[in-house]
Order: C-alpha cells, then structure tokens, then sequence
C-alpha cells in the first residue's frame, strides 16, 4: 500500500518523538537536502542520509530532551507543512525554548527528498544555546 505524502510527514514526526533513526531513514530519499538557518550551530545544507545523520547527532549534543508537538499537517501542492510547536532545553546553558516552528517536507517517490526547517525566533535560539 502506497503511503501519501500526509502520511509520511506523519510518519516522520512519530520516528521523531521516538528517537527511530531507523524509520527516519527508511522514509528519507538517498540524497534527501535539509537547509536549515545557517546561523545555527547543527543546521545550514546537508545532503544525503548520512549528513542527515550528522544533523541529527549535532542536533541531539545541543539539546536535551527536545519535543515537536505538532499542531497541524498540510498538503499545500508540492509540498506538505508540518506546523509544530518545539520545546527543547540547551545542554550548555540550561535556557529553555518555546516556539512555533514550521518545516516544510516534498515526498518524491515515497521518500522525502527535500527538508527546510524554520524557527520562529533564530535570535532566541542562540541566545539559549549560548
């Protein structure tokens, strides 16, 4: 049965919540591009699985215990928006943060092949980490 692109967005944020990295890939194409703010530490333009894998392990030394609670999932033409709230404390500094953020996914083939996370508030994101 084939999954729509809804569904593996979906798919994507429940892996998240459970730490499976193995999922994660599964559903990722080969040469998956994630661009993230270049301002932070574990983000800018990764492409591949492995890179993707890289991401997530800086990602992981800069925060503890980080939740996407997600608010809605849509289908907008090409690509689907997953709108998410992000909490999540820095390692470093112990600062808390608490904002929306929205990332957009495009499916091809099953797979996503193409990732861009935006925080609401980048500033506050270093201010934390910092």
């Amino acid at each position: 049965m084939t999954q729509t692109a809804v569904e593996i967005v979906h798919v994507y944020y429940d892996a998240l919540e459970h730490g499976d990295m193995t999922t994660l890939l599964a559903i990722a194409s080969e040469q998956i591009l994630v661009e993230g703010a270049t301002s932070l530490p574990y983000a800018g333009k990764c492409q591949g699985r492995i890179a993707w894998v890289q991401f997530a392990e800086k990602f992981q030394q800069v925060w503890d215990n980080p939740v996407f609670a997600i608010e809605n999932i849509h289908e907008t033409g090409d690509c689907v928006v997953g709108l998410a709230r992000l909490k999540a404390t820095s390692k470093k500094t112990k600062k808390m943060i608490d904002m929306p953020m929205a990332e957009f996914f495009w499916i091809e083939d099953g797979k996503i092949s193409r990732l861009l996370p935006f925080y609401w508030d980048t500033a506050a994101v270093i201010q934390a980490i910092n």
